[in-house]
């Protein structure tokens, strides 16, 4: 078995490289078939979003269409797969940062409602309460000017 990494992901997904695009698809290919198995990890999954978004100014929603068939192939092994449709689900609805719905729908899998955080989005997300950090149990901050 080899390592799957992002740049195989992307060159099939975009095609913009005639010299990788079509073998990554053929891999790809390859994989769907069952002829090759592959291990890839959840960072590979990130960046390839990130890049899909920021890099080539894919909706979330077209990233998701695309990337979740491949990464749900029964040849591509990749821890907690199963996190992947509800994380794309909740940052589209929530419009939330992928990494950010990656985050709640890690917390929900280990039961936790409670984020240390200053992103203000965390608000939104049902179940989930959000705690800035040096801020006392009235929510207000413990600053050198409110002491």
């Amino acid at each position: 078995m080899r390592f799957l990494d992002t740049n195989v992901f992307l060159r099939h997904l975009v095609a913009d490289l005639p010299t990788q695009s079509p073998h990554a698809t053929g891999l790809m290919i390859a994989i769907e078939q069952g002829e090759e198995q592959v291990q890839t990890s959840q960072v590979v999954v990130l960046e390839a979003v990130f890049t899909l978004q920021k890099f080539y100014r894919l909706p979330l929603v077209e990233v998701r269409d695309k990337l979740l068939p491949l990464i749900q192939l029964p040849g591509i092994r990749l821890e907690q797969k199963d996190l992947f449709e509800p994380v794309f689900d909740l940052a589209i609805e929530q419009n939330i940062d992928f990494q950010d719905a990656f985050n709640v729908v890690i917390m929900r899998s280990l039961q936790l409602s409670e984020i240390y955080s200053w992103d203000r989005h965390f608000d939104r997300i049902d179940g989930i309460t959000r705690i800035e950090p040096g801020a006392d149990a009235s929510g207000e901050s413990e600053s050198p000017t409110n002491r």
